[in-house]
Order: C-alpha cells, then sequence, then structure tokens
C-alpha cells in the first residue's frame, strides 16, 4: 500500500466482506465514517491515523489483517454495522493474534445500538464507542496514549472488573463545522485513483422524523453544516480525484427548502457543475 511511513499508531478499518453479495461489497466509493474519524482525530490531537477501507480495495479477510498488522499500530479502530459484525470481530481476532498488546476499539452502529451485547459476545473488543464517534474515540486515544483516565469520556463503553461501564452517547456539537471534513487524504491514494468514482459528501446530519422502522442514527435533532464550506469541499474532491458524481448522505437532503437554496447559489457562485445522487 502507498503510504508515506511504514508505522501509525491508529490504523482506522471498513472491515472486508469474505463473501461478495451485493454492489456494497465492492463499492466504488469509500467508507466517510472513519474518514470523519480519521480527519478529526489528526486535527485536534495531532495524531496522524490510516485509513484502510478493505471494501475499497477489494481485500479478502487475510489481506486486511496483513496490510494492518504491517504497519504496527498500537490502537486499531472498525467501523461495523451488523451484517459486517461477525467478520469484524474475526478480523480483529486474528490482528490480535499477531500483535498481542493491540487496543480493539469498535465503532458504528451495530456496537452504538448494542454496546453490552457486543461486549459480552465478543471479548476481542477492548472498547466501544456509540454514537457518533469523532470527539470520544479522539479523547480515548489521546486518553489512552497518555495514560490518563478514559473513565470519564462520554461516548465509550468498556469492561472494569468484569463489568461493562457504558458512559452512554458521545458529544454532538450543535454545529456540524466543527467536526471538520473527512480526510480522504488519510486513503492509499492509489487506491482511491483505481476504485473510487463517487465521493460521499455530508451537508447535514439528523432528522426530524420518527419513522419506527428507522434507526435514525443521528437523531432527531437536524444539525447543518455552513453551504460555503459544503461546496468548498465538493470543489476540492472534484479537482483532487477528478469525480463529478457526488452522492448526499444525508438523511433528509431537501427537506429544509432554504437550506438547499443557500448551497445551490454556493455552487452556481463558485461555477460547479456536478452530479450528484441524494
Amino acid at each position: 500500500m502507498a503510504f508515506t511511513k511504514n508505522q501509525y499508531d491508529v490504523v482506522l478499518i471498513q472491515p472486508p466482506a469474505e463473501v461478495i453479495i451485493e454492489q456494497y461489497d465492492k463499492p466504488n466509493y469509500p467508507a466517510i465514517g472513519i474518514a470523519y474519524v480519521g480527519n478529526y482525530l489528526e486535527k485536534n490531537e495531532s495524531i496522524t491515523p490510516v485509513l484502510i477501507d478493505a471494501r475499497l480495495s477489494r481485500f479478502t479477510l487475510d489481506e486486511t489483517v496483513d496490510e494492518t498488522v504491517a504497519l504496527r499500530p498500537k490502537i486499531v479502530g472498525i467501523s461495523a454495522m451488523t451484517h459486517m459484525i461477525h467478520t469484524t470481530a474475526k478480523l480483529a481476532g486474528r490482528i490480535k493474534k499477531e500483535i498481542s498488546d493491540i487496543i480493539i476499539v469498535l465503532g458504528g452502529v451495530h456496537g452504538t445500538f448494542l454496546p453490552e451485547r457486543t461486549l459480552n459476545e465478543f471479548s476481542v473488543f477492548d472498547f466501544i464507542v456509540i454514537g457518533e464517534g469523532e470527539i470520544a474515540f479522539s479523547k480515548l486515544v489521546r486518553s489512552l496514549f497518555d495514560s490518563q483516565d478514559y473513565q470519564s469520556i462520554k461516548g465509550v463503553c468498556f469492561r472494569e472488573n468484569g463489568q461493562i461501564i457504558n458512559n452512554q452517547l458521545g458529544e454532538t456539537p450543535d454545529k456540524l463545522d466543527e467536526l471538520g471534513e473527512p480526510g480522504w487524504h488519510l486513503y492509499d491514494q492509489d487506491v482511491m485513483k483505481q476504485y473510487c468514482t463517487l465521493l460521499p459528501v455530508v451537508s447535514q446530519r439528523g432528522c426530524p422524523f420518527r419513522c419506527n422502522f428507522c434507526s435514525r442514527p443521528y437523531g432527531s435533532k437536524v444539525r447543518k453544516r455552513s453551504s460555503d464550506l459544503v461546496a468548498h469541499e465538493i470543489k476540492r474532491n472534484i479537482e483532487n480525484y477528478g469525480d463529478s458524481l457526488i452522492e448526499f448522505y444525508d438523511e433528509t437532503f431537501a427537506l429544509n427548502k432554504n437550506n438547499l437554496k443557500l448551497l445551490c447559489n454556493e455552487f452556481k457562485k463558485n461555477n460547479m457543475e456536478f452530479k450528484y445522487i441524494c
């Protein structure tokens, strides 16, 4: 893989699909969750992680283990939805066999909604970050590296003397701009150039509706990013990666018409032309 260094203290992983079943197992876009977490960690704690999207890289489980172990990290964070959790546990176990003192942190939807059950079911996970992980993960990493107390960090679930401590949801700033943007530069750029033809963008988090079939992972309060920051992010993405297809990951992209007009005005002001889906 093409990274600037041979060793990184923190590696963030989007786990592989052991069996290719659907298009999401071989995507043409990188995982945005670990990209946000990685960028926030770098900007706020001056710790530069490496991001490995095993699905985008077309890695097998063995290849993902080998690539991770080769970087000799001290902390590995893995994001998983429910259908990924068994593969994720297998991946974590394999990494721990190679690096016995490594710390494995689970993030993502599955751990968020079932933190205690997940720690009881999978001993290989040392911590679970609950909810939006940027702030909680960064604080946890800093506390672990500095041998400080992590027990009061909001959004962290862990074992202590045989008991599971659940600090509930982590911090979520009202102004979404505070979280920055995805750190696409932390990925292997050769992989990005080879497989990435679409880049996801988030202009807001949260949904005001309460549909009983939906997990609403970002809550019911809608928090939006500044329109100019979103426009500049998309413009840089197109310049850096040549992608003219953008996907907005907002849960309700067009619900607030005034916000949508502000965004479109920014696109027009910057002479931006691109296709998007939402």
